[in-house]
């Protein structure tokens, strides 16, 4: 059974898989038709999917058992898991009464996990499959659970977020095992542990070739893996399962083709031409669920035409029954002959930071001497940069595809990117570019659709800075084309751990004592915890001390990047997602407003051929996208709403919004800010309007004043929000694992998203 048999079930059950989406709409511009092609040194055989021709393959091989099931069958999905579910605070009528009997509370799955099914899934509690509604309201003492016809989602009664609930869902088998495709691959992406890659499909016993005209490169780098996933059937019901693989040898093979050279067309190959193994590797049971790599040295075939081969073989028994073997990579390496054609681009994104707290922004003096220097010597300085949001999830999505938060509709916690929003990273891959992405987890998971467009995306520790690994491509020089690099960090997010070196001698009540959500936040949140002024100053501090040790680290990445770059021409972007309020506002963290604290975010770019300088033309996030691609040679979508900031200002005022889940929205125009929130009592809605010039720090509400300006800065959020609708398919459905679901709590968020 080939790994695309299983995807047309795990897609329809929204079940986080390796298997996620298939990856085509970004492939280089090279990418080839004809039966050869010519490999430079950082050429990708995924983007020659097309011209892959099959040797072997897919194996359609079943256990007796599967292969003789036809009609609809019963698929029981995996337990919903605490994480899956959020408690309801609006309760519906028709569960007031169970919730009385009951005495627990309404629950409600993240996702849905009954859409699109050929007929009505069961409710199975503690293993025991149930019938409707009324008979799974009896499945266990104190729990109740429903499905949620029109929309997929579980409903549930219980004290506790359940657990022990799964759903069997009838299933075609036919749509489940369908005949084997015997096209080339699509690429996609699977993710195992905390990488995710671009790959093909190439199930045991499977083969795949490439022919070859000229080999310019003298290796080829490449990570394979076997996704341990099958099915066993049990009880007429079918479960998935693990261990019925038992392994995948890899290789590739080398036949050459003197018939493809420019100087012999349509020459046969020679009589007796064989094929050569240039290397090979069993992958065994415990390898399973992670990426294997290896660099193939080609150098004896450099210069020469010849057919590349990958094969998949079964393992030691020959059974390759849900052998799902995948390859990756497949980047031919070798010594480059010319520098990229286009600069490389490395956009560092360091999640929570303060505008305020760079020097350069004159802001607490002696945080960051490292970047501040930088910034003066080879940056230009963005002196007035707001995000779209004021945490992680949107404002990170609006930073890379360019669209504001009402339009790419991630403004939740159960939503993530749609696949078929143009991400930077597949703008960049699409024009030639290698792809590379380091994120600190949490909200920046693949989970949340990040991944997208990029060849390989590692999670590592939120609080690391361990980019160093991530800048090996470029020190090599093995590669002609340019790269990019997406680095993210949770370092000055909170938790704050405590640094006596930098608590200011304080010795209240807090002294000694890490600053995070449970013990400090939250409970300062819901007016549960007295912080009195030298408390307060503690609770900042702590987080002046990760922006201190953030300066240290960014700044030898910087140094580090410089030598590897070797007088290769990049562009380098230095931004936050959003900024971090410090009891302004009546408010401690981000996420719940918008004010300057939390929006305004620091811009540094560091153009290839630019000269540091300062501007104080009003920027946004949304302008990232735009400016990369301008700055490296691309053309700017004109309907992205974000500008170039290598380009003069336009002559129409700047318009920028910020958005939240709620409905409140704020404007920023011609030095004014306008806040619009909805009101649950009247509808009519609530205003604020701050004068940016005069009150920066938004202190003095001015609507009742200047109705005049409040109205001209209402049409001017009227006339953004029409002139960029909200795209289509804005805003699916993620599914939050246990681990993503524990890192986001410790990191503070999930509490009331």
């Amino acid at each position: 059974m080939t790994r695309a048999l299983a995807a047309p079930f795990l897609a329809l059950l929204l079940f986080a898989c390796g298997d996620r989406t298939t990856d085509d709409a970004a492939r280089d511009p090279s990418t080839a038709q004809d039966d050869a092609v010519v490999l430079a040194p950082g050429d990708g055989l995924l983007a020659y999917a097309a011209s892959l021709r099959r040797t072997a393959g897919p194996s359609r091989a079943l256990p007796d058992d599967l292969a003789a099931l036809s009609g609809s069958v019963w698929v029981r999905t995996p337990e919903l898991r605490p994480g899956d579910w959020a408690p309801v605070q609006t309760v519906p009528p028709e569960w007031r009464a169970a919730l009385e009997q009951l005495g627990g509370r309404l629950w409600r799955t993240r996702s849905p996990v009954a859409a699109a099914t050929n007929g009505s899934p069961r409710v199975v509690v503690d293993g025991v499959a149930l019938g409707g509604t009324e008979t799974a309201r009896a499945g266990r003492s104190g729990l109740s659970v429903s499905v949620e016809s029109t929309s997929g989602f579980l409903l549930a009664a219980s004290d506790a977020a359940p657990t022990g609930v799964a759903l069997d869902v009838p299933v075609d088998a036919a749509a489940l095992f369908p005949e084997p495709d015997a096209g080339p691959p699509v690429p996609h992406r699977v993710e195992f542990g905390d990488t995710t890659r671009r790959v093909l499909d190439l199930p045991a016993p499977g083969g795949l070739a490439l022919a070859v005209r000229r080999l310019d490169g003298d290796a080829l780098d490449v990570a394979v893996g076997v996704v341990d996933e099958g099915y066993r059937l049990g009880d007429g019901v079918l479960r998935r399962a693990q261990g019925v693989s038992d392994g995948v040898t890899f290789a590739l093979d080398v036949l050459p083709r003197p018939d493809l050279e420019r100087d012999a067309p349509g020459a046969p190959p020679p009589d007796g031409a064989s094929v050569v193994r240039a290397w090979s590797r069993f992958v065994a049971p415990d390898e399973f669920g992670r990426f294997v790599e290896a660099r193939v040295d080609l150098s004896r075939w450099t210069g020469r035409a010849v057919e590349l081969r990958l094969v998949s073989d079964p393992g030691p028994g020959g059974d390759p029954a849900f052998d799902h073997a995948v390859w990756g990579d497949l980047r031919v390496r070798g010594p480059r002959r010319a520098p990229p054609a286009r600069p490389h681009v490395v956009l560092i994104d360091v999640d929570t930071l303060r505008a305020d707290r760079l020097g350069v922004y004159d802001g607490h003096s002696g945080l960051t001497p490292r970047l501040d220097a930088w910034a003066r010597r080879e940056a230009l300085v963005v002196g007035d940069c707001t995000s779209t949001a004021s945490w992680t999830l949107p404002s990170t999505a609006s930073m890379l595809t360019g669209l504001a938060v009402h339009q790419h509709g991630v403004d939740r916690a159960t939503l993530a990117l749609s696949q078929d929003l143009p991400t930077l990273a597949a703008r960049l891959r699409t024009a030639g570019y290698e792809t590379r992405a380091v994120a600190g987890g949490g909200y920046l998971r693949p989970a949340f659709g990040f991944d997208a467009g990029f060849d390989v995306f590692t999670t590592v520790d939120p609080k690391d800075v361990a980019w160093s690994a991530a800048l090996a491509g470029l020190a090599e020089k093995r590669s002609e084309r340019p790269t990019f690099l997406f680095l993210h960090t949770y370092l000055v997010h909170a938790p704050y751990p405590h640094d006596a070196a930098f608590d200011g001698g304080y010795d209240g009540p807090l002294a000694g004592e890490d600053v995070d959500h449970p013990n400090v936040i939250d409970p300062w949140l819901a007016g549960e915890l007295e912080l009195d002024a030298s408390d307060r100053a503690y609770v900042a501090a702590m987080y002046d001390a990760l922006v201190r040790r953030m300066d240290a680290q960014v700044g030898a990445f910087l140094d580090e990047l410089e030598q590897a770059l070797a007088g290769d021409p990049c562009l380098v972007v230095f931004t936050s997602d959003h900024g971090e309020a410090f009891f302004e506002h009546d408010m401690l963290g981000h996420g719940a407003g918008l004010y300057a604290e939390q929006l305004r975010v620091p811009l540094l770019l560091r153009f290839p051929d630019g000269k540091p300088g300062r501007t104080e033309r009003p920027a946004s996030l949304l302008d990232v996208v735009p400016t990369v691609l301008d700055a490296v040679g691309l053309p700017v979508p004109p309907e992205l709403p974000g500008r170039s900031l290598k380009r003069p200002p336009r002559g129409t005022p700047r318009v920028r919004v910020a958005e939240m889940s709620d409905g409140t929205r704020t404007v920023q125009s011609e030095g004014a800010k306008l806040f619009e929130r909805p009101d649950a009592d009247d509808g009519a809605g609530r205003v604020e309007l701050y004068d940016l010039v005069d009150d920066p720090h938004e202190r003095r509400d001015l609507s009742a004043e200047d109705p005049d300006r409040v109205a001209a800065l209402r049409e001017r959020l009227q006339w953004f929000l029409s002139t960029h609708p909200p795209v289509a398919g804005a805003g699916t459905g993620s599914a939050l694992d246990d681990a993503v679901s524990d890192q986001l709590r410790a990191l503070g968020y999930l509490g009331d998203r």
